[in-house]
């Protein structure tokens, strides 16, 4: 299959759990197996990006384990290329 299932050891939490940040080798990435759409990271590479090479579906998921009743903030960094297109 061309999809990138996601790897659960991927995924670190502080101490209190209160920050969790999940690897790009830890979301689902659609076609993220065929190296014509996307370069993922060497597992354990110290510099972890996820790179888009070409856009035909972009769909990208993960999840974690948190505690009912806190709030949580989402938050993705996502780069371009000086010479990106199609956003």
């Amino acid at each position: 299959m061309s999809h990138h299932e996601p790897e659960s050891n991927e995924v670190d939490k502080n101490a209190d759990e209160t920050e969790i940040t999940i690897r790009p080798r830890g979301f689902n990435i659609v076609w993220g197996n065929d190296t014509r759409y996307w370069q993922l990271p060497e597992k354990n590479k110290e510099t972890e990006v996820a790179e888009l090479k070409q856009v035909s579906w972009l769909e990208i998921t993960g999840s974690v384990d948190v505690k009912a009743g806190k709030t949580y903030a989402i938050e993705f960094q996502v780069s371009m290329k000086p010479d990106a297109f199609g956003w």
